[in-house]
């Protein structure tokens, strides 16, 4: 039998992805997606005071910051570790 090539694309990744679906469940999923919601918004909240974000809308599941987004308060890097 062959390797596993790039001409089969990402069928790992699908796999993957089923296997967790099938292990969490309807409701096991609904609360997976509600915690990573929560959390994105969460770090949101606690990083606005150092970063301007460049979006006003609440976040869905993540959170993209950009480093030249930094403001006054956050002006050494070890200052973001008191968030």
């Amino acid at each position: 039998m062959d390797e596993l090539r790039a001409f089969y694309g990402n069928f790992g990744m699908f796999v993957r992805a089923l296997a967790y679906i099938f292990a969490n469940g309807p409701d096991g999923l609904r609360q997976t997606t509600e915690d990573a919601v929560l959390n994105a918004n969460y770090i949101r909240n606690g990083l606005t005071g150092s970063f301007e974000l460049p979006y006003s809308t609440p976040s869905m599941h993540e959170v993209v910051l950009a480093i030249n987004y930094r403001t006054r308060t956050a002006s050494r890097p070890w200052t973001l570790l008191s968030v």
